[in-house]
């Protein structure tokens, strides 16, 4: 909820401790949007998922895009296990705003058969 819709802004701390997906098809043909869009949790969690993109203009699972409401809350942990990836889907890290208000972004693949793939989401980088 957002201070748009009658609300409070967020605390300085995230919404939600974890959010787990599991055993999930996203399959999306001509989207125009991410495929996916979390904010504000400690942790994200993907396992035994498959993410499918044809002909898609934002083919990203994206993770805190700041609408101007966030308050610095930022997801620490996003966690890909056993997961599939097609069509060019990544994980895209919306890092913290710059000095100007801009926010930049760290994207990585996903694909990750048999195994697991974790990153920092504040840093945006691989652990």
């Amino acid at each position: 909820m957002t201070p748009s819709q009658g609300n409070e802004p967020l605390s300085r701390s995230n919404m939600m401790r974890e959010v787990r997906v599991v055993n999930t098809l996203f399959d999306f043909t001509a989207g125009d949007r991410s495929i996916a869009s979390i904010r504000s949790t400690d942790e994200v969690v993907f396992e035994d998922c498959a993410f499918i993109a044809r002909n898609h203009q934002q083919p990203n699972i994206t993770i805190d895009k700041d609408y101007g409401d966030l308050n610095d809350t930022k997801t620490k942990r996003i966690t890909f296990r056993n997961c599939r990836a097609r069509g060019g889907v990544k994980l895209n890290i919306m890092l913290a705003r710059d000095a100007e208000g801009k926010q930049a972004s760290v994207r990585h693949d996903i694909d990750c058969p048999g195994g697991e793939l974790i990153f920092d989401g504040i840093t945006g980088q691989r652990i």
